[in-house]
């Protein structure tokens, strides 16, 4: 079944002291291949978490690049156009669809 993600969620996979089951199950459905889309605000809010998460002790700069890179490899697609409708490209780069 699709999924829509939201940032809220991903984040959790990459801040430790957020983490939790339910996001680890939304990965899990993730990694055995059940669709996930993402509005294209995800790059900047996720971006904007991390960077949040780093500034405040919590992760470093390290983890910030894996975390980025591990979303930019997962299987999750954006949709540039806010229309609603999945787009056919990837979240496999951290700069902005246009």
């Amino acid at each position: 079944m699709p999924l829509v993600l939201d940032a809220s969620v991903a984040c959790k996979w990459f801040v430790q002291d957020e983490r939790t089951a339910r996001a680890d199950a939304v990965l899990d459905r993730i990694e055995r291949g059940d669709p996930a889309y993402v509005p294209a605000l995800f790059v900047w809010e996720i971006a904007n978490v991390l960077l949040s998460a780093e500034r405040s002790g919590r992760i470093d700069s390290v983890d910030v690049e894996e975390a980025l890179e591990a979303l930019g490899d997962a299987p999750i697609s954006v949709d540039p156009s806010g229309n609603g409708y999945p787009a056919p490209s990837s979240c496999n780069s951290r700069e902005p669809t246009t």
